[in-house]
């Protein structure tokens, strides 16, 4: 149930308080049948189960469960207890036991410098006549600050996976908000690209930029049950380079694909460029239904923190957007309590992606997703200087 806050906000909390610690994924395979996931569950003690497809996702009463059943993804979450058994036998039932990661916050800057609206031209968004209306944009990061003024009589759906309020106590959400679909701040500089779009905020970060991948996951399923058309993931899980893609992060993100919504994710700030250190793309960017962003600043250098995608993981970037020193709002309840800063990061050249795809949905409103991305692909530009492992497809361009 909503909380009018102010115009056209819907607030909606919920707290994870299924047990964080030690968890683990039961990955099935994708055509067993729900009795066959519940036999599973049941031979390896778990007996009290709560369905996202047939029950409410958003539902506090997790305390009261021992498994969280992702039906439409075949993945059953549970909390495992000491010494209990996953390498059961079941029929002819196979599945895989993979342990729940956690978040961490990864290097970035922020400033608060003067204005700038170099991005916004450099995506040719100053010229489109597209403002992302009636388009739903999920932003699933650390919350939305609700009594911000650069965002009055917008249409704002909240809700929060891990807190009793969607408030953004950290600045990386609203920072990302407003690049995908802010406008413009008091002194009418425009930093935002979806500025008519409707916001679906999903607080799955804490103030530390710190989470789970299960909230992750609810998050998706939440913009999709919203009608959503496109999510932004701006943050992930290093990959030290030695392990391919998660597959319960793919399996979401591609039934988000197949129920008409991309995901656009941030590829990571691992890496330091001038000492030819690359990282390999975070998860759950390394998807393969991902769409993957990396970062250049006003020159068209790649951000030197930027990771690069290993062609021994088959991992690949779609698209580059602007990164470095990206004007944008900020939260108030954050600790520099600032309405708008700058920031650096490829969170920021998501957001922007993010944007315009929302524009693109707008100006094709009943296409399917891959038609979305091929426009994509062919308006983007290109430069000599760039690999495809840097930059993908090239630079993103507003319709």
């Amino acid at each position: 149930m909503g909380i009018l806050l102010f115009s056209f906000i819907r607030d909606v909390c919920v707290i994870n308080s299924f047990n964080t610690m030690n968890r683990e994924y039961i990955v099935f395979n994708e055509d067993v049948s729900y009795d066959d996931i519940i036999e599973s569950l049941n031979a390896i003690g778990k007996t009290k189960y709560y369905n996202t497809l047939s029950e409410d996702i958003f539902s506090n009463d997790l305390d009261f469960h021992e498994a969280i059943i992702f039906e439409e993804i075949k993945v059953a979450l549970i909390a495992k207890e000491k010494n209990q058994k996953t390498n059961v036998s079941i029929r002819n039932i196979s599945f895989e036991v993979i342990k729940e990661k956690e978040i961490v916050p990864e290097e970035s800057t922020q400033s608060i410098s003067r204005t700038s609206d170099w991005g916004i031209v450099k995506t040719n968004v100053n010229n489109s006549t597209y403002t992302g209306s009636g388009v739903k944009v999920a932003i699933l990061d650390t919350g939305f600050d609700c009594d911000h003024p650069d965002y009055k009589n917008r249409n704002i759906s909240r809700i929060s996976f891990i807190s009793n309020s969607n408030q953004d106590d950290n600045g990386h959400g609203m920072h990302c908000t407003g690049i995908a679909c802010g406008y413009t701040d008091s002194n009418k500089t425009q930093y935002g690209v979806a500025y008519k779009s409707n916001i679906y905020s999903c607080k799955v970060l804490d103030s530390q930029q710190k989470g789970y991948q299960s909230d992750v996951i609810r998050g998706v399923f939440w913009a999709i049950k919203n009608n959503c058309k496109v999510i932004n993931i701006s943050y992930g899980i290093q990959n030290n380079g030695n392990r391919p893609y998660d597959i319960v992060f793919e399996r979401a993100i591609k039934f988000a694909f197949n129920n008409s919504c991309i995901t656009i994710i941030a590829i990571g700030n691992d890496s330091t460029r001038k000492k030819k250190q690359f990282k390999a793309l975070c998860s759950p960017s390394d998807c393969p239904t991902a769409i993957a962003v990396s970062a250049i600043d006003k020159k068209n250098i790649i951000y030197e923190h930027g990771n690069r995608a290993y062609k021994s993981l088959s991992q690949n970037i779609n698209f580059t957007a602007p990164g470095v020193d990206i004007y944008s709002s900020w939260s108030r309840s954050s600790p520099s309590r600032l309405s708008n800063a700058k920031k650096t990061g490829t969170s920021m050249a998501a957001s922007f992606v993010t944007g315009i795809i929302a524009l693109l949905w707008e100006k094709h409103p009943t296409a399917h997703p891959q038609l979305i991305i091929n426009i994509l692909k062919k308006t983007a530009l290109n430069s000599k200087n760039w690999l495809f492992q840097d930059v993908g497809h090239g630079l993103v361009q507003a319709p």
